[in-house]
């Protein structure tokens, strides 16, 4: 893979939100918001717990999943964090909605874009498939649709892993 530096992504959270008006059991957002609070904290295998527990009061939470994906991904477990993403890109936004109605679903996919860019790269190396998500993740913006990270530091990793990159190297053209 070459001259990649392995370094955690930065610490970002997903909106936290009080009301997740259809989860069932409420004890679903306090798992989550406990999960924040360790992932902030770096306690990243303690904060899974929380996530996984989230997830067990709803699968189908597209907070609990990214959340998850995202520990996954710093914990080095990049092969479990792209399954969780590519899940959460292939379900339609209006499902990832009526799952959570207080989640920001075209956000949360947005941002899995991305974090799959991050995954792969440092899981997986340097790869066409990468950048592409990354590019997806930069077409997918626009005003109205949040990201929790900001569009120049995303443009500046891109840039300094795609000048890492010796596609050559890889067989890939």
């Amino acid at each position: 893979m070459g001259a990649v530096v392995r370094r955690p992504s930065p610490i970002r959270t997903t909106v936290r939100k009080r009301q997740l008006s259809n989860v069932q059991d409420p004890r679903h957002h306090d798992e989550i918001d406990r999960g924040l609070d360790l992932h902030e904290a770096r306690k990243y295998a303690a904060a899974l717990k929380h996530f996984e527990r989230a997830h067990k009061l709803d699968p189908s939470c597209p907070l609990a999943n990214y959340n998850r994906a995202n520990t996954l991904h710093l914990m080095d477990r990049d092969d479990e964090a792209i399954v969780l993403l590519e899940q959460l890109i292939a379900t339609p936004v209006t499902a990832l909605q009526a799952a959570c109605v207080d989640a920001p679903a075209r956000s949360l996919q947005v941002d899995a874009y991305y974090l799959l860019f991050l995954s792969n790269i440092w899981g997986h190396g340097f790869s066409k498939e990468a950048f592409a998500y990354a590019a997806e993740h930069l077409r997918r913006r626009r005003p109205g649709i949040k990201s929790i990270w900001p569009v120049r530091e995303v443009k500046a990793e891109v840039a300094a892993r795609r000048a890492e990159w010796n596609p050559s190297k890889t067989g890939e053209k």
